[in-house]
């Protein structure tokens, strides 16, 4: 995952939750306002929970996926280690090469700098090169991108779950402002003297 498949993600699921919050809203509208028929209103009402609830749910298992990936990649168990008698049967050349490849795969994703054997047959500290440590950065940014995205999805799930229902308030509340007004009148108008009531 790159950053930008976690920024496509964002803004794919942040217009599907302001799609369910523009459902909610038309839906409530048109039922309060008698626009057209109710069941359409009430369609749209139930399109908007479903669309949020979906999106919720995918979201969620995007980021359980997401935290597992990371706690994968953090799993040091599966890094193989050098010992000193370790590939005694290869070639010398082979045995050098696929030593420092170990122990490179063993900074790499522990951090840790490890052994490998030398072209001479020695168990020796594995020497560092500039590839190995930009392979070091780019593993452990990585990991922290997953984490951070794990923790994005959740926020994206909360947060479309709740639009619909914050939509829901706005329409409730227009509606009631609009009953008020009309029962208290035009604000700013001053009631005529000259009318008497008989």
């Amino acid at each position: 995952m790159v950053w930008t498949d976690l920024v496509t993600a964002i803004v794919g699921y942040v217009a599907m939750g302001c799609a369910a919050g523009i459902m909610m809203l038309t839906g409530v509208l048109r039922s309060r306002l008698s626009m057209g028929a109710s069941w359409v209103g009430i369609a749209y009402c139930a399109g908007s929970v479903v669309i949020s609830f979906v999106s919720a749910a995918l979201l969620v298992t995007m980021a359980v996926i997401q935290r597992d990936a990371a706690a994968m990649l953090r799993d040091d168990r599966s890094v193989q280690y050098v010992s000193p008698d370790w590939g005694q049967g290869l070639a010398p050349e082979m045995r050098t090469e696929i030593s420092s490849m170990v122990a490179r795969q063993q900074y790499v994703v522990t951090g840790v700098l490890g052994n490998h054997i030398d072209m001479s047959g020695r168990f020796r500290l594995y020497e560092l090169t500039d590839e190995d440590q930009r392979a070091r950065i780019a593993f452990v940014a990585r990991v922290r991108l997953v984490e951070r995205s794990a923790v994005v999805s959740v926020i994206l799930a909360l947060g479309v779950l709740l639009m619909p229902w914050v939509a829901l308030v706005i329409g409730v509340y227009k509606r009631a402002g609009s009953l008020s007004r009309a029962m208290i009148g035009t604000p700013g108008r001053v009631p005529r003297s000259d009318v008497h009531v008989p």
